[in-house]
């Protein structure tokens, strides 16, 4: 899912540029900036979630081992 998000925003961040950063504010403009901030958000979240749940299980194995 990274993989696919980060190709897309590699792909049309060029056309994001001139078609809603320089645009005047309008209701298009706000949803699909929010909805690809929050996808952003969400994926970014999701993966230190995971890291997280990693360390967590690493240092309780590395405390119950020692």
């Amino acid at each position: 899912m990274a993989a696919l998000m980060i190709y897309d925003h590699a792909i049309t961040f060029g056309q994001e540029v001139e078609f809603f950063w320089y645009g005047p504010w309008s209701l298009s403009k706000v949803l699909y900036l929010s909805v690809r901030l929050n996808l952003s958000i969400t994926c970014v979240c999701s993966r230190l979630r995971g890291q997280i749940r990693y360390l967590s299980l690493t240092l309780a194995v590395i405390l119950l081992t020692s």
